[in-house]
């Protein structure tokens, strides 16, 4: 599979990504990506979630790092600086803030958790709930109105809280795409859930069904002619030459006819 782009790199600071982030750039350029988009997990200010996400004493040396590579590798591969966010309301002004002050170029919404008083809570921790699957509905929803967002990571991994995917679950998450075709916002085709199948697995069955990305959902995405991106969404620099993958995506694509676009236009 031949990939251009990729939006979807994280690094070492979020506590579950290997190594250093010069490492994911030769590893971008030696696979042919033209496009390099770092997208660590977002920091919130007084929150902390050790081995999930950076701490915001990061947020300067990220900045400065990705900065740094952006220019040492101009005349090679195109870097941007972004994060993968949750998007929590209480939270839009600072969001803002590092689009304005901190040369964050832009985000993409990856919404694994939601604020509980004063902690953050995995979505997926919540099994075979409705209620929780209109939590996540309404807040991505509320994600795109805010304008922030350039794309939705892994739109379906609220799918894992589920042991059987219903017509009233995908009818239910219909809404988000149907939004997303209304404010042109791609939907991401997202390679770690494969990855992280088969690191999780006890089976010997490649039966990459069992986790994102489901058909059952981008079929719907078909439904609605909304383009797709394909995210590597690296936590490790060898992550580009995973082939096994790279042919599952491709393969994915394929036999569901999606429209897929390689090249972002930010928000910021």
């Amino acid at each position: 599979m031949k990939l251009l782009t990729n939006y979807h790199t994280h690094t070492y600071r979020c506590g579950h990504a290997y190594g250093q982030d010069e490492e994911y750039v030769l590893s971008a350029i030696k696979r042919g990506v033209k496009v390099l988009g770092f997208t660590d997990h977002i920091p919130f200010p007084h929150l902390t979630q050790k081995g999930i996400r950076p701490n915001v004493e990061d947020i300067e040396g990220y900045v400065q790092s990705i900065l740094s590579l952006k220019e040492k590798y101009k005349d090679i591969i195109d870097i941007h600086l972004g994060y993968e966010m949750e998007y929590i309301p209480e939270f839009d002004e600072y969001y803002r803030s590092l689009l304005f002050q901190r040369k964050i170029e832009y985000f993409i919404l990856g919404q694994h958790c939601y604020l509980d008083e004063d902690k953050l809570v995995f979505y997926n921790l919540n099994r075979n709930s409705l209620t929780n699957l209109d939590n996540y509905i309404n807040a991505v929803l509320q994600a795109i109105d805010s304008g922030l967002i350039t794309y939705i990571a892994h739109p379906d991994l609220i799918l894992n809280s589920f042991d059987i995917i219903s017509d009233e679950v995908l009818n239910k998450l219909e809404v988000i795409i149907i939004k997303c075709k209304e404010k042109n916002i791609p939907l991401e085709v997202n390679m770690g859930g494969l990855r992280y199948y088969d690191y999780h697995r006890t089976d010997i069955d490649d039966d990459y069904s069992k986790m994102y990305p489901y058909k059952e959902f981008f079929k719907l995405v078909k439904k609605h002619d909304v383009p797709v991106i394909v995210g590597v969404d690296a936590h490790d620099p060898n992550d580009f030459f995973k082939e096994k993958y790279f042919d599952y995506i491709e393969s994915f694509i394929k036999e569901l006819d999606l429209k897929v676009i390689d090249y972002l236009l930010f928000k910021n």
